[in-house]
């Protein structure tokens, strides 16, 4: 598992992530991403990216009681994932488990600790607390194959959270750039990036369908998304509800999660299936070009 940092890994990352339908967000606040790599080949497996989490995620709120004006400094003590998956043909070997395994790896807290320790945030001017406590996500299409009953050694790592209310504006993608050219031509500002907040794309289209007079149903897919969260302390609810000043990090490491999955999900699934052994490279465009959902998950 590599964070990345140089050139060539952004590019692979943004190269792999382009192999699955929904768009491509390169997440914004806080951002780690990683890459996995066969270690025999030198082949990537899958990758992931995490992103600062969204302040307000009811699903998450209501498992926790944050004492009075620190619910931003805790839940920025987490963070979501906003991409993860495998792809062929480590996909049909069942990898997406071992990139969703891998976010619990010590070897993210390390990579969050050295990069945020001791950072001023850019908005508050404050320090932060380098813990990394815990993860959310969603699934992209309903139930989630990838973190649906995810354990080590009996332990369940991607708790569900229950559904979301199946709205969104993934599907509505192509017609952002003209409704942002209707909002700029009535003088309203539709800037994003870093300070507008991780729902930007969300907040204007809902106002542009309120000026062209255009029910805020249409945002509404109707797939219900899974929500998961990843304990990656064994104290989650004292420390956030502020009854443990100190986190008790679970210890994770990496190649004992890796082994696990080689145990538990790949040697079986490589005696069941035998569509692996017939993969070729160019079936990577026949699927971006099908755009069919495939073995990932995403947070939108």
């Amino acid at each position: 598992m590599v964070e990345v940092q140089e050139p060539w890994q952004k590019d692979l990352f943004r190269l792999a992530r382009f192999y699955w339908s929904i768009p491509y967000s390169h997440g914004f606040g806080r951002r780690l991403r990683f890459l996995i790599f066969d270690a025999s080949n030198e082949k990537l497996i899958g990758i992931f990216g995490l992103q600062s989490p969204p302040i307000t995620f009811p699903v998450r709120d209501r498992l926790f009681n944050y004492p009075p004006g620190q619910k931003v400094q805790l839940v920025n003590q987490t963070m979501d994932i906003f991409t993860l998956g495998a792809l062929p043909p480590y996909n049909r070997l069942l990898g997406g488990k071992l990139v969703a395994l891998a976010v619990c790896a010590n070897e993210v807290r390390a990579a969050y600790r050295q990069l945020y320790s001791g950072r001023v945030t850019e908005m508050e001017r404050r320090v932060l607390p380098a813990h990394l406590v815990a993860l959310t996500t969603t699934s992209a299409f309903g139930r989630s194959s990838i973190y649906n009953r995810l354990k080590y050694q009996g332990q369940l790592l991607a708790e569900s959270l229950g559904f979301t209310n199946g709205y969104g504006n993934f599907h509505l993608q192509r017609l952002y750039p003209l409704l942002k050219e209707y909002l700029a031509s009535l003088g309203i500002d539709t800037a994003g990036g870093y300070g507008t907040g991780p729902k930007r794309s969300w907040q204007l289209m809902r106002l542009a369908l309120e000026r062209l007079d255009i029910s805020a149903d249409l945002l509404k897919h109707g797939i219900q998304r899974e929500a998961f969260l990843f304990r990656l302390v064994d104290n989650l609810e004292a420390y956030m509800n502020g009854e443990a000043d100190t986190p008790q990090f679970k210890d994770l490491a990496f190649a004992d999660l890796a082994a696990y999955w080689r145990e538990r999900y790949l040697l079986p699934r490589a005696d069941r299936v035998d569509s692996w052994h017939s993969w070729d490279r160019l079936e990577i465009l026949n699927d971006m070009i099908s755009f069919e959902p495939r073995d990932y998950a995403r947070n939108e």
